[in-house]
């Protein structure tokens, strides 16, 4: 059960292990989900459940330090190697937090994303609504997700929970992932 499952320690016990195994994967996945947000210069971005920074890096070279990448994750130790990549990067703020009790000053964002991070989340759709409600009004909103089968229960349980918050958006999955991009209206 997801309920019993401590995220935090988990991944604070792991993070350089995790790091060190599966860069290349994380790298691939967050520049897909950067790439499909379309960002531009001087844009401000959050990206929860940021990791060890894969995103935040790559969205912070395509706003320039004209615009803001807030990345967001509660398991110390990830943020440390977030913090190491991010080093000479002005326009990033990674901060250590429970996304669940976030209320960033900043909102709303011009794009919103989470590579791999809903799952984490009791109340999907609430997490949904949550980024939603960090997204302005023309902005957009990537969750990335594992292919069809590879997370399955939990992959159905996103794809359900999107559908009730936003019965409008598709689910794309290209090469074994999942991420849709919509935009806010």
């Amino acid at each position: 059960p997801v309920e019993s499952f401590d995220a935090k320690q988990t991944y604070d016990a792991a993070s350089r292990d995790y790091e060190d195994a599966s860069s290349e994967f994380w790298q691939y996945l967050s520049r897909r989900t950067v790439a499909r947000l379309g960002l531009q210069p001087g844009e401000r971005v959050l990206d929860i459940a940021c990791g060890t920074g894969p995103g935040v890096v790559e969205a912070a070279r395509l706003v320039g330090e004209d615009g803001l990448v807030v990345g967001v994750d509660y398991a110390e130790q990830m943020l440390a190697i977030a913090r190491e990549k991010a080093a000479g990067l002005p326009q990033v703020d990674l901060r250590a937090a429970d996304v669940t009790q976030l209320e960033p000053a900043e909102a709303p964002f011009d794009a919103v994303m989470s590579v791999l991070g809903i799952f984490f989340f009791d109340d999907m759709p609430g997490f949904v609504r949550r980024l939603w409600g960090w997204t302005r009004p023309g902005g957009r909103l990537a969750i990335t997700v594992l292919g069809l089968s590879f997370f399955d229960p939990m992959r159905a349980a996103f794809v359900e929970a999107v559908r009730q918050v936003r019965p409008d958006v598709e689910v794309i999955e290209p090469c074994g992932s999942s991420n849709g991009v919509t935009r806010r209206s």
